[in-house]
């Protein structure tokens, strides 16, 4: 299953248009305040017979900076993204890209073997693969019909 997300185009261009403008004009240096502060990494998950394969983006960050846990079913991958230089003695007239510490919190739909588990960071991009628990795989029986 995949869930994408819509943005109504219509209607709001003009409103988005306009923003554009008066943020080019002014420099809007309180535009922090009034959008999104946290650094959530976005998130894939997909299941098979065998194994839950959950990918997250967080590109910036570096391997020493991630950590990955499970507990009670819950995998928690947290981490730092770092900045490369001192905000506050630049003047800028827009800072969009976020800093700080994050954590991101997925509810596994399988008990899986911890031991087991294996996580990969490359490119900004961290693969774990989770091979489920044996009593959580899917078992055929056949049942004889009288």
């Amino acid at each position: 299953m995949f869930l994408t997300r819509i943005k109504p185009e219509k209607g709001l261009s003009r409103y988005t248009d306009m923003e554009d403008v008066f943020d080019n004009l002014f420099c809007d240096e309180f535009e922090g305040l009034t959008g999104n502060l946290e650094l959530v990494p976005a998130v894939d998950m997909l299941e098979d017979k065998e194994n839950i394969m959950v990918t997250a983006e967080i590109p910036g960050v570096e391997q020493k900076d991630v950590s990955v846990t499970i507990e009670n079913d819950i995998l928690a991958i947290q981490g730092e993204k770092k900045s490369l230089e001192e905000v506050k003695e630049k003047n800028y007239c827009k800072v969009e890209r976020r800093y700080g510490s994050f954590t991101r919190n997925i509810v596994l739909p399988a008990p899986v073997q911890t031991e087991k588990v294996t996580a990969v960071f490359k490119n900004g991009v961290l693969t774990v693969t989770l091979p489920k628990s044996e009593e959580s795989k899917p078992k055929t029986t056949k049942i004889e019909v009288k």
